[in-house]
């Protein structure tokens, strides 16, 4: 997969240093137009429960849960695949190989309308899936690492819990989930 990346002038690389500065953050982006950005994400599962990371540190929805995984980064012109594995490299410490990502396995993939940012009320995600059995090797290589504080291990009733307190605050992870557990129950 592709991404052609704009080039843009000076003023608006100024602008940018300028609204991060203003809005303390590491990474800001605003941009006039529609945005649409990428992400891929992994459905880690094992003997019928699915990982869940209880997300920390500064980012979005600190002390909520979330799958693995996170936004494509298009200066490294990278592929949905490299993406997810850099993502667990990140956040959980496993290292696997793009070549278990083929594009072919990616299970469900969502349109994200209208996330909600002071500086990114206009972005609009595409979300996509893959799903991947954990080994018990595999599982005990786990590491909570810097956004990630602990896991947790759900089966489909514990997932509804945690979604009824709202604490998994994603519209595209919570139905992803609801898939995975409605396709392992029709097996």
């Amino acid at each position: 997969m592709a991404i052609k990346i704009a080039q843009h002038s000076w003023r608006w690389w100024l602008a940018q240093k300028f609204l991060r500065l203003l809005y303390g953050r590491k990474y800001h982006y605003i941009s006039p137009w529609k945005q649409v950005s990428v992400a891929a994400n992994c459905l880690f599962h094992h003997k019928g429960k699915l990982l869940l990371a209880k997300r920390c540190g500064n980012i979005e929805n600190a002390g909520c849960y979330a799958t693995i995984g996170g936004f494509l980064d298009p200066l490294k012109k990278e592929s949905l695949a490299e993406a997810v594995v850099r993502e667990i490299k990140e956040e959980v410490g496993l290292s696997l190989s793009p070549d278990e990502f083929p594009v072919s396995s990616i299970r469900l993939t969502y349109l994200w309308h209208g996330r909600e940012f002071i500086e990114e009320s206009n972005l609009s995600t595409i979300c996509c899936y893959y799903w991947y059995e954990l080994t018990e090797e595999q599982v005990s290589q786990l590491q909570a690492l810097d956004e990630t504080a602990e896991f947790l291990w759900v089966n489909s009733a514990e997932f509804e819990g945690l979604a009824a307190q709202n604490l998994v605050p994603f519209e595209d992870t919570s139905a992803a989930i609801r898939d995975f557990f409605k396709q392992q129950n029709e097996k």
